[in-house]
């Protein structure tokens, strides 16, 4: 072999040497050899105007805790990346809660916020809200009541026992409209509910919706994998870049549905949707909701036919499942024999069976019983109380109107018992009250209707 093309074929191979021990020193640096032993406990809300070192940092990081909190990962404490080289130590204003990891070992994980950005720009407001354009600014309060805020957060999950990360967790969030301190808190709740939804997906049993074999929408998981009918899962809508006319669209993603597992195989689930405020497409995700879903409401029962109203509270136990029930207490009036209204509170516990469901409007049946007292004075001035036991059938309706708010209302019939048994207390004795004439008669049965609101609590 001639000698010049010695020399360039050993350079080219030592040219490829150097270039594959480079690449491979590069790619030999991940995430895992992030080593973090320390961090600092974000200020909090309470003391952030007595500090002058109060960031964005502190408020990504309480935020998040919020989050975690919220979803019961009790196993993650949250705190912001500290560097002891360049953090300020000689400020008498500066009063940092360092903690090292061997100091938490109860916790499993740490959250640590490495990084935070913010930008806002005034932009030109679009038709509609769920769009908004992105890069497109104006000059500089052209419309300063329609800020676009723009909040990035970079953190780390990190092994408490060995300082490694886990992974990382980036969030970006946008929001338009309003002044630039309404849009930032707007920012700030999205940034929650974001935070929470990437954690449901970390953390709870989670995948990708897809089409099952029978036409269902569902999830590739089946009695395999321990997904059971009635399971109820969240439906989450990713963030989406559109394209109209060469300018780019942000369509926020969140929370769209609640879907109970109505069909299962060994490797696929079908869904039916129980719950739905805002559309889904393919490439949506879903999580399982790991605890039972509780409900809250207020109802009023105005005077009908009868001599009864109430303004009640109730805790409903088995909320979006056929069959229901709860406990309640109400505020209750009654006009008497007298035709004087007299004012008590009772106690009441119900069932509900939904024989018609949608992902909109639920109607079922209604079935309670109520223990109501009613209190007056007797002709001698003494405060008295008696009993009313009624029982009620109602037809029951429940219309959505945002993703934890239902409209409800009920009409039917109240079986009530009268009674003119008056009664007071006194040295935990009973006594009969004392009436110049017959005894006032109290009575709730009658034509029944209630309406009010309710409220899911997951």
């Amino acid at each position: 072999m001639n000698k010049p093309y010695s020399i360039v074929l050993l350079g080219f191979v030592m040219s490829l040497f150097v270039q594959t021990g480079l690449t491979a020193q590069e790619n030999d640096t991940t995430e895992a050899e992030i080593i973090i032993h320390q961090m600092r406990l974000p200020i909090p809300a309470s003391k952030e105007k007595k500090s002058e070192i109060y960031s964005l940092d502190d408020e990504a990081a309480l935020i998040t805790a919020q989050a975690i909190r919220e979803l019961g990962l009790y196993d993650i404490i949250v705190g912001i990346y500290f560097d002891s080289t360049s953090a300020v130590q000689d400020s008498a204003n500066v009063d940092l809660a360092i903690l090292n990891f061997n100091e938490v070992t109860h916790f499993r994980e740490a959250f640590i916020i490495t990084a935070t950005e913010i930008f806002q720009q005034a932009v030109q407001p679009v038709d509609d809200e769920a769009f908004f354009l992105i890069g497109k600014s104006n000059e500089p309060g052209k419309h300063f009541k329609n800020i676009q805020t723009q909040l990035r957060v970079d953190a780390q999950f990190v092994s408490i026992e060995t300082g490694e990360s886990l992974g990382a967790f980036d969030l970006e969030v946008f929001h338009t409209g309003g002044s630039a301190k309404k849009s930032k808190a707007n920012a700030m709740k999205l940034l929650k509910e974001k935070a929470k939804e990437e954690l449901k997906r970390i953390y709870w049993f989670s995948a990708e919706v897809i089409k099952t074999k029978n036409g269902m929408t569902g999830i590739p998981f089946g009695t395999k994998s321990q997904v059971r009918k009635g399971m109820i899962f969240e439906l989450v809508e990713p963030d989406r870049m559109w394209e109209s006319d060469g300018e780019e669209f942000l369509v926020t993603g969140g929370s769209a549905a609640l879907a109970s597992v109505a069909d299962t195989s060994a490797d696929s689930s079908g869904f039916k949707i129980v719950r739905q405020w805002r559309d889904f497409y393919p490439g949506c995700w879903a999580a399982e909701l790991p605890a039972p879903i509780f409900a809250l409401g207020l109802n009023f029962a105005p005077l009908l036919t009868g001599s009864y109203s109430n303004l009640g509270i109730c805790i409903q136990f088995n909320e979006l499942n056929s069959f229901d029930f709860g406990l309640g207490m109400q505020i209750i009036k009654v006009t008497d024999s007298y035709d004087e209204d007299d004012y008590g509170f009772g106690f009441g516990g119900f069932g509900i069976w939904r024989f018609a469901n949608t992902s909109k409007i639920d109607f079922g049946g209604k079935l309670g019983v109520d223990l109501d007292i009613p209190f007056k004075k007797d002709d001698d001035g003494q405060s008295v109380h008696t009993t009313l036991f009624s029982a009620y059938l109602g037809i029951l309706g429940e219309f959505l109107i945002s993703r934890k708010l239902d409209f409800s209302f009920n009409v039917g019939y109240r079986f009530g018992l009268d009674n003119d048994n008056w009664q007071y207390n006194e040295d935990e004795e009973d006594f009969p009250a004392y009436w110049e004439q017959d005894e006032p008669k109290v009575g709730n049965s009658g034509m029944m209707l209630s309406a009010g609101f309710k409220y899911l609590l997951f």
